[in-house]
């Protein structure tokens, strides 16, 4: 699938405006008419484009779309958060203690948004602690993919912003190495694929599962040491537990260590 770039002609004059007044360029922009929603965000991935000029909108009639197929022109704030799809920034990891949560985000500088945080009390708690960073293109990408891979940790929350009560969606219920090493394989799997758009079994499992190896579940401390009772997969291992019985588990999902033995 190529890149189908739009003539100026074919916009009208609202359309033309709206790109004006939001400062996007036809560059930012691709012809994703005759393409449906899969193909279109594809094609938005690979050319890197902001927009693109799809179906009518059942609101107003307006063409033009975001990668998530929102309509741009009846909810211009989509705009910003394509934007930060997009931007150069970090992408951290941070811990609270009192909260016993992890929280994965992006921000231009993290350490003046950790400190944010606490002023703010984001979630509840103002212990908030720096534990990982790195610089990426497209950060809010490598944030979301992060997110999308840690979905079963996720815990809500809240906290008063601007003298409201606010929802919090970045909380994760799971030891901060977990989401670590997920914001880890995101980044690798990014820069030798750059096709690559979320995290998935394979680059969070790593190694082969065998029958014998020895695994903890990080969130289920009390059912002990565990043993895989046959040679799994990335999609289901099969474990016995010391305390916590037989277990049927998804190693992309599950916060499992494995317990080394020397030799």
């Amino acid at each position: 699938m190529s890149r189908q770039d739009i003539p100026d002609e074919l916009l009208t004059r609202e359309e033309r405006s709206f790109l004006e007044r939001h400062g996007i360029s036809l560059s930012e922009l691709i012809d994703g008419r005759t393409l449906d929603s899969n193909e279109r965000r594809s094609l938005m991935h690979q050319s890197q484009a902001l927009l693109a000029l799809g179906t009518a909108c059942r609101k107003a009639g307006h063409r033009l779309r975001t990668g998530a197929g929102h309509c741009a022109m009846c909810d211009p704030k989509k705009i910003a958060f394509a934007r930060r799809h997009h931007a150069s920034a970090e992408v951290y990891v941070a811990r609270s203690v009192r909260l016993v949560l992890t929280k994965v985000g992006s921000a231009a500088d993290p350490a003046v948004r950790i400190a944010k945080l606490n002023t703010e009390r984001y979630g509840g708690a103002s212990d908030w602690k720096l534990v990982e960073r790195h610089a990426c293109d497209a950060a809010g990408k490598v944030e979301v993919a992060v997110h999308n891979a840690l979905r079963g940790f996720a815990v809500p929350g809240r906290y008063m912003k601007d003298g409201r009560l606010t929802d919090c969606y970045e909380l994760f219920n799971c030891p901060a190495d977990v989401a670590v090493n997920v914001l880890r394989a995101e980044l690798a799997a990014g820069a030798t694929n750059p096709g690559h758009t979320s995290v998935s079994g394979p680059q969070l499992t790593g190694e082969k599962w065998r029958r014998a190896d020895r695994v903890r579940h990080l969130q289920r401390p009390e059912w002990g040491e565990g043993v895989l009772t046959a040679d799994g997969d990335i999609d289901r291992i099969e474990v016995r537990f010391e305390k916590g019985g037989d277990r049927v588990l998804i190693p992309a999902t599950a916060a499992l260590e494995r317990i080394r033995t020397d030799g």
